[in-house]
């Protein structure tokens, strides 16, 4: 069994990276995976917007997102 961290560990790179430890996941977890991939795409996107506001308009909304 693996430690708490060996679980955060593999979540983070699943969310981050795309990674999934386990060959064959269940489809609820791969379509729950994917809310929080999306999510944690969304986040850092609109840190950048905020935190670099010329930005999309100098590479255009479309390029940006």
């Amino acid at each position: 069994m693996s430690t708490l961290a060996d679980q955060q560990l593999a979540l983070r790179r699943a969310i981050v990276r795309g990674v999934h430890d386990d060959a064959a996941p269940c489809a609820e977890v791969s379509g729950l995976l994917r809310i929080y991939q999306q999510a944690y795409t969304a986040r850092l996107i609109a840190a950048l917007r905020d935190n670099f506001g010329v930005l999309p308009q100098v590479l255009g909304d479309a390029t940006f997102d």
